[in-house]
């Protein structure tokens, strides 16, 4: 495993990490919500958003996963903050030499598949990133990345608008120690206060009123000057506002644009009560407050919300429809609107997804999930049993449009949470009706060809076994003639007769043999110990083998088994050790090394000699291929590797080849080991 590498500016990433104070923070909807877009856009069964720390990555959202954070040395995503411009992708970690025996990959959750997009901020430091994980090799489309990215972008908004609010806070909080004034100003973070005077029209302002009118404090300002710094189109709502409190002796509370003396246009907020001490003139006193920062975050947030949205409806191939936790519709994207005909407003707050199904299909589904968990189940609880129990599911279902008419659906159901409480449902389907007709059509030509391979398989055996019999006949025939006629035997054209009926045998025995690899089915395939089948066929080609000066040795375990047909697995071991003994090297010790590997999916049976090896940029395209010679052996017949490639393929295997001339061959045989 490859440790993630330290970045040169590592310091200075993680006071800007600090600077969020987002580490060890609860759960968010906002966060989690993206998440789970994540997942369904990449149809994942984890996605997260990961922060670097310096000795731990700590999950703001963990989706699919109950861990909140794992060491940095064991994280992916520390190696994907590395590079922050690019989207971080490993197909199959199990093939990656950085990865490949990283506890997260042997162990449990089983990252098999990452992709990873940097949280990039303001300041160019990569935070951690918004990532996608499943437990098998898969590859994104450009779309499916696309929106991941757009997906980050939405997280990094989320993340810059906490700091800014944080920030806010630490100045209303600042603001809210000094600002006693009234306590009219500090019920409402008590920015700046003003008081006037009903009697003589004069006002009063604190420095921050006059620093939020970007004045000095030996301005001039009375109640006209005052009102004259407010935008036209909202003039008349101050004024309304301070006429109706005079009137009415009812407090105000207003917000307003403001042109400050800078010409900069700010929103303030502006509240105001009536006042009179005993013996004093009348006066409106309130507080004067910049929410400019306010209104632009606000806004902000609206604009994510929109682009949330829009990520939400550009999804026109697929329905997204999302309830509350009774299964009420809560929203109904672009893509459902199309699909089945239904416009959102006809939906929402209206009606439940049980619309949109076939009632037998939701009542037999209903019944095999009461028999399976042992409890009726019924009503919306159908749908979302599995995702209420955190459980990921993929149903295939048939959708009922607005007009009666279906369509199949692979439909995902997720629990949405917050703070671990669910607080509604989204369901993912996506429409399968062209998938179904091209199954449909693949099933009828698998029923055509499996029909065509019969045929041609008694063809093939009738064609062997008759001419097995008339060449048997024919060798019968020429043994006649020598016990009759021995002399005849000195005439070459009967020599060379004789010579054309043994290849006639010969041939035909091949053509059997590849009948009976055709026949043969991995059923007959049982558990054998593999040692002894490789001792047994050395034994047997020992003497070829000491008289070519080559050396067999057997590496293979004790323990090792493989799942093949018995007669298959003989004669692949015997091709081999043949063949590593007809192309040895007389100008050299050879040898012939036998080994074995295991994998999660095979057992990798090698076959690795220093002989004449085989030009493989000019014969790997024939190498496998009847009657297909590379060397000047008198023995060869070009007939040994193409049974054998047919033997190990017929039990569900394949074979790799490396070769150079000179050096040697190292064959690869893979084979389903013990526990497939």
């Amino acid at each position: 495993m490859k440790k993630p590498e330290i970045l040169k500016n590592e310091i200075e990433r993680l006071k800007e990490l600090e600077s969020y104070k987002i580490i060890g923070e609860l759960e968010d909807f906002d966060y989690d919500f993206l998440t789970q877009m994540a997942s369904q856009i990449c149809g994942t069964k984890i996605s997260m958003i990961s922060l670097i720390t310096d000795e731990k990555q700590w999950f703001l959202s963990h989706n699919g996963m109950e861990a909140r954070e794992t060491p940095k040395e064991f994280a992916f995503c520390a190696h994907a903050i590395n590079s922050p411009e690019e989207v971080f992708v490993i197909e199959d970690s199990r093939k990656d030499e950085r990865f490949y025996d990283n506890p997260l990959v042997t162990g449990d959750p089983n990252v098999i598949f990452y992709a990873g997009v940097p949280l990039v901020n303001e300041n160019g430091f990569a935070l951690g990133t918004l990532c996608v994980i499943d437990n098998y090799p898969k590859k994104l489309n450009e779309q499916q990345i696309m929106s991941l990215k757009m997906l980050s972008r939405q997280v990094m908004k989320l993340l810059e608008l906490r700091r800014r609010s944080n920030e806010l806070d630490k100045i209303n909080a600042k603001l809210l120690k000094t600002s006693v004034l009234f306590n009219e100003s500090q019920r409402i973070n008590k920015i700046g206060a003003w008081e006037l005077d009903l009697v003589t029209g004069i006002t009063d302002w604190t420095d921050e009123v006059y620093s939020i009118h970007d004045v000095g404090v030996d301005f001039d300002h009375n109640k006209a000057s005052a009102i004259s710094f407010y935008h036209p189109d909202d003039q008349h709502i101050i004024v309304n506002a301070i006429e109706q409190t005079i009137a009415t002796k009812i407090p105000f509370d207003v917000k307003c644009r403001l042109i400050s003396n800078k010409g900069i246009l700010k929103w303030v907020r502006s509240t105001g009560i009536f006042w009179q001490e005993i013996g004093g003139n009348p006066k409106l006193i309130g507080s004067f407050q910049d929410i400019s920062s306010t209104i632009r975050i606000k806004e902000e947030l609206e604009e994510a919300h929109a682009e949330n949205l829009a990520i939400l409806n550009a999804s026109t191939q697929v329905s997204i429809i999302s309830t509350d936790t009774s299964g009420v519709i809560t929203s109904f994207n672009r893509g459902s609107e199309l699909q089945l005909g239904y416009t959102a407003n006809e939906m929402i707050g209206k009606h439940t997804p049980q619309i949109i199904h076939l009632k037998e299909e939701v009542e037999n589904v209903g019944k095999e999930l009461s028999a399976k968990h042992n409890t009726k189940i019924e009503g919306f609880d159908i749908f979302v049993t599995h995702a209420k129990a955190g459980l990921y599911e993929t149903r295939e279902w048939t959708y009922v449009r607005k007009d009666g008419s279906t369509y199949s659906v692979l439909l995902s159901v997720t629990a949405v949470k917050r703070n671990e409480m669910i607080t509604g449902f989204l369901g993912v389907g996506i429409d399968i009706t062209e998938i179904k007709k091209a199954e449909k059509e693949i099933l009828a030509l698998l029923d055509i060809t499996r029909d065509q391979n019969e045929r041609l398989k008694n063809f093939a055996y009738i064609v062997s076994h008759n001419l097995r019999s008339h060449s048997g006949g024919i060798s019968m025939l020429l043994d006649f003639f020598k016990e009759d006629s021995p002399e005849i035997y000195e005439n070459e054209l009967f020599q060379h007769f004789e010579n054309a009926s043994d290849s006639l045998s010969e041939t035909i025995k091949h053509l059997t043999e590849v009948v009976q690899i055709n026949l043969g089915t991995i059923e007959n395939a049982t558990l054998t110990l593999l040692r002894p089948v490789i001792e047994k066929n050395i034994s047997s080609l020992l003497p070829l083998a000491i008289e070519a000066g080559v050396s067999l040795q057997n590496e293979v375990p004790d323990y090792i088994k493989v799942l093949a047909i018995p007669a298959y697995l003989e004669s692949i071991v015997l091709n081999f050790i043949s063949n590593g003994i007809k192309y040895s090297s007389k100008e050299k010790n050879s040898y012939l090394k036998i080994s074995a590997e295991l994998t999660d999916d095979f057992l990798i049976l090698i076959f690795k000699d220093n002989g004449l090896g085989i030009d493989l940029p000019r014969h790997r395209n024939k190498l496998f291929g009847i009657y297909k010679t590379f060397h000047g052996n008198k023995d060869s017949r070009g007939v040994g590797l193409f049974i054998t490639k047919n033997q190990v393929e017929s039990m569900g295997g394949r074979i790799e080849v490396e070769s150079e001339i000179n050096i040697g061959t190292t064959f690869k045989v893979f084979l389903k080991n013990e526990k497939n």
